[in-house]
């Protein structure tokens, strides 16, 4: 099974990029972290069409970035994305619901609390890997009905 790959955005929080990499070295299943300090190299990453990826982690430190990644929203599509919101503003909050995460965490959020979620995001996509993997390769139906998450 190919790895998972999760690209984080963090240009301050060393503990976050530790949370990540705990998960990719502890897990059962295979992760790639890839983390980005700098932003506008993120921007480029998330813009690359040839470099494909499953979760993306945005640990934004401005009202500003949350604009540019809202500006380019579409390149998102289809992946589990989690904020950590620059501040826990209402208004900040709104705007960024627009990016559709799995999980919306603002600095006050706990480290546990970001690290269950991605342990359970990774769970999940490894699942329904699994699940895709084994429909049609010939394998016998244990009469249990399987539920994609």
């Amino acid at each position: 099974m190919n790895a998972i790959k999760m690209v984080v955005y963090s240009s301050e929080d060393l503990q976050l990029s530790a949370v990540v990499h705990k998960i990719a070295s502890a897990g059962s299943h295979r992760v790639a972290v890839e983390v980005c300090r700098d932003f506008r190299r993120f921007l480029g990453r998330l813009s690359s069409l040839g470099q494909p990826m499953d979760i993306v982690v945005l640990a934004l430190s401005s009202r500003e970035q949350l604009e540019e990644v809202i500006e380019r929203k579409d390149f998102l599509e289809g992946l589990r994305v989690v904020v950590v919101a620059p501040d826990d503003d209402a208004e900040t909050t709104a705007r960024a619901h627009i990016l559709r995460p799995r999980f919306l965490a603002d600095p006050k959020t706990s480290l546990s609390t970001l690290e269950l979620v991605l342990e359970r995001i990774v769970q999940q996509i490894a699942e329904t890997r699994q699940v895709i993997s084994g429909a049609g390769h010939g394998e016998a139906s244990d009469d249990k009905t399987r539920h994609l998450p």
